[in-house]
């Protein structure tokens, strides 16, 4: 399959799950919308970020690969403990959200970079 189609589905599922989830269920609207809005916020910062690093060298792309990482471990964490302390909201409905939002914008950013890394050869240093 095409890395392209594959792209087009990935986009497609991005809106369609959720979409589902909260025609589904009036009781965990906020949940999900919450949570798509958090994971797709979380995955632009690091995309813009992989995209800047991108064009240096290496070793600044895997630093900032990494650090992306651990950015999007701390704040998932970070909003995770909110929802859970301070909202009276189901944890599991928004986890659900941003996660499936995180895994959907992670498969989009790997072809994305699949394609920017077939006109250039990286030099590993």
């Amino acid at each position: 399959m095409p890395l392209r189609i594959l792209g087009f589905i990935t986009a497609a599922l991005a809106g369609g799950i959720p979409l589902i989830i909260v025609a589904m269920s009036d009781s965990y609207r906020q949940e999900v919308i919450a949570g798509c809005g958090v994971g797709a916020l979380l995955m632009l910062v690091v995309f813009f970020g992989l995209k800047w690093s991108f064009e240096k060298s290496f070793n600044l792309f895997l630093g900032v690969l990494v650090g992306g990482i651990l950015f999007r471990l701390i704040a998932l964490m970070g909003t995770g403990w909110l929802v859970h302390r301070l909202l009276d909201w189901s944890l599991a409905a928004y986890m659900f959200a941003t996660l499936y939002y995180l895994f959907v914008f992670q498969t989009l950013e790997l072809i994305h970079f699949h394609y920017l890394r077939k006109g250039r050869q990286v030099d590993v240093e």
